[in-house]
């Protein structure tokens, strides 16, 4: 999977893409060779990360290899929209193996067939990944950058800009400073759900009682990050509300108020 900024001069890769391109042994720039393989940066335990790149080669390199999906695009996608393309990329991954099954092509023929194959599959394996993460069966380790400007505010001393990671708010220094315990912002700020025009222009109320606020410090203390997340005194009083529908509800009901 591959992520672009706005602009289009900066792009995050997954680890496990670029491998696949190294496994079938096609050609990659020595840029993206020296920044994914030197000092062993690869192994299983990191093959979901991201890297980025920003060069020129970099950029040009990634934007020609359209079989990475792109988390821009399919990001909106609904699951129905999700399925249709899983099954037909999955039927024209089948035509590529029965013509490789068949044996009628020369090595080379072969050889393309094969990372062609190889590029679907992987694909398919994406749209998967998609699928679960807006089921929530999954997480994905996005990379933690602003995905647009942002707005100012406090004197223009700080950002508040929407995440890659659609669940996230990011508040930073204009000036790239780290945070520390001098930087104050007040706990009613952030409980305003300041998103209105960062997050979709919609008018939503982010704390509507149906969600909380976390906050994390990045492990470089340069963002503080906001995670909005399911209230469960909201969703444990929804079920109460259900449960007192029930003779038993009523009963539990009773028993509580007393």
């Amino acid at each position: 999977m591959k992520i672009w900024n706005n602009n289009g001069n900066v792009v995050h890769v997954q680890l496990k893409d670029i491998y696949i391109m190294y496994y079938n042994g096609e050609e990659i720039p020595q840029s993206i060779y020296d920044k994914v393989f030197r000092n062993d940066k690869v192994s299983n335990k990191n093959l979901e990360s991201f890297v980025r790149f920003d060069t020129k080669e970099e950029i040009a390199f990634f934007l020609k290899h359209d079989w990475i999906i792109n988390w821009n695009y399919y990001s909106e996608s609904s699951e129905d929209e999700l399925l249709n393309d899983i099954e037909i990329y999955t039927n024209i991954s089948k035509g590529i193996k029965s013509r490789l099954m068949n044996g009628n092509l020369d090595s080379e023929e072969a050889n393309d067939l094969s990372i062609e194959l190889t590029h679907l599959l992987h694909k398919i394996c994406a749209f998967n990944n998609i699928l679960d993460y807006k089921r929530e069966k999954v997480e994905i380790p996005f990379p933690l950058e602003c995905s647009e400007y942002g707005l100012l505010f406090y004197g223009n001393t700080y950002k508040i800009c929407k995440a890659i990671d659609p669940k996230k708010l990011l508040i930073c220094r204009i000036d790239g400073k780290k945070l520390t315990y001098r930087d104050r912002i007040t706990k009613n700020f952030i409980n305003t759900g300041i998103s209105i025009d960062v997050m979709d222009g919609n008018n939503t109320d982010y704390l509507d009682g149906k969600t909380t606020v976390e906050l994390e410090l990045s492990s470089d203390n340069k963002y503080l990050i906001i995670k909005y997340v399911p209230n469960k005194e909201y969703i444990d009083n929804e079920e109460l509300k259900d449960n007192n529908k029930s003779g038993l509800g009523r009963l539990l009901n009773r028993i509580v108020k007393r």
